[in-house]
């Protein structure tokens, strides 16, 4: 795992910052030294027409595909539980924190457009009181206990 000193976040590549632009500061951000790159799996539907997601971890899987090496180097940070999953009114309509959904729309997803077989830190990207904390906790912990999910995180929660 390597020492985490400074962090690009990546929201608007795929989307505002085109993928051209995108693999540019990456590359930019490895050659000085950077390990942490902090996307979400919802980045950016608000954005994109088809009101999809995806596109910053898309970028960030091309990216380590053309540079397999640095993977190894680099602390990759994803969120999950924003994400659209169909028709009508968000945040009504968006995947949530269920177990199911952290393992198929989350995680697996984040997996594959990522282009890795681990996620070190995985991000319960705002809350959702739909589901027991207790089945949320349940279903971020198998995860870890599957080796996919290093380590885990809470943001935009209220207190």
């Amino acid at each position: 795992m390597p020492d985490v000193n400074f962090a690009l976040g990546t929201m608007g590549f795929g989307t505002k910052v085109d993928a051209a632009t995108s693999l540019n500061l990456l590359d930019r951000f490895a050659g000085v030294g950077g390990t942490l790159v902090d996307t979400a799996n919802c980045y950016a539907f608000w954005t994109d027409p088809s009101g999809r997601g995806g596109h910053s971890e898309e970028v960030i899987g091309q990216w380590l595909a053309r540079r397999p090496s640095l993977r190894d180097q680099m602390y990759l940070s994803t969120k999950a539980g924003a994400q659209p999953v169909g028709p009508g009114n968000w945040p009504a309509n968006r995947e949530g924190l269920s177990a199911s959904a952290l393992k198929a729309a989350a995680a697996e997803g984040s997996l594959r457009r990522l282009g890795t077989d681990r996620i070190d830190l995985y991000w319960a990207h705002m809350e959702d009181r739909t589901v027991s904390l207790a089945e949320s906790a349940e279903g971020f912990g198998a995860l870890v206990a599957e080796g996919v999910v290093g380590q885990l995180g809470c943001s935009n929660h209220r207190s």
